[in-house]
């Protein structure tokens, strides 16, 4: 890729949906156009939907309402599982905390960083390496975190989209 890249401006009604059940296929050839089709969207626009990715509707709809819920709690509240007290980037993270371009204004947007979560006698738990959830710290429950344990990148233990692509791939 020696060309720079150039950002394109996309309304949201051109972005396109990618049915991602060609991933759980046997057939590699059903597979490798799925990751075509993410690699042409990433390329191209940035940006894709994906359908028939296998999340109950009831569940997305739940945790939106939890994500909701914890995003309308006071800063002192969320605060309690901030990012920056996390070892293993995990948490929440404040408005205005984040900047893409070092020369612009920060983001006005808050993040929750969640990923895999371990047994309570895994080394990385025992040596303190990941913060409380938010349901033992705030006491709320935690569709949310079902929901990422329902997701495709979870079940197949991979963190980013190009490790999900190679796993399908037959790379990984």
């Amino acid at each position: 890729m020696s060309e720079p890249l150039v950002a394109n401006n996309v309304s949201s009604n051109r972005l396109p949906i990618i049915d991602v059940s060609g991933l759980s296929s046997s057939q590699l050839e059903r597979r490798e156009a799925v990751g075509e089709a993410i690699r042409s969207a990433c390329v191209n626009n940035g940006f894709f939907y994906i359908a028939n990715h296998g999340v109950p509707q009831g569940l997305i709809d739940a945790a939106m309402v939890e994500t909701r819920n914890f995003f309308d709690l006071p800063v002192e509240a969320k605060q309690q599982v901030a990012k920056s007290q996390s070892k293993c980037n995990r948490g929440w993270e404040p408005l205005s905390s984040q900047a893409l371009d070092l020369n612009a204004p920060p983001d006005l947007k808050e993040n929750f960083y969640m990923g895999l979560e371990l047994p309570e006698d895994h080394p990385a738990v025992v040596a303190g390496k990941f913060n409380k959830t938010i349901a033992d710290v705030l006491g709320i429950s935690t569709k949310t975190v079902e929901l990422h344990r329902a997701s495709l990148m979870s079940k197949l233990g991979v963190r980013t989209l190009p490790d999900l692509v190679k796993v399908f791939l037959g790379y990984q």
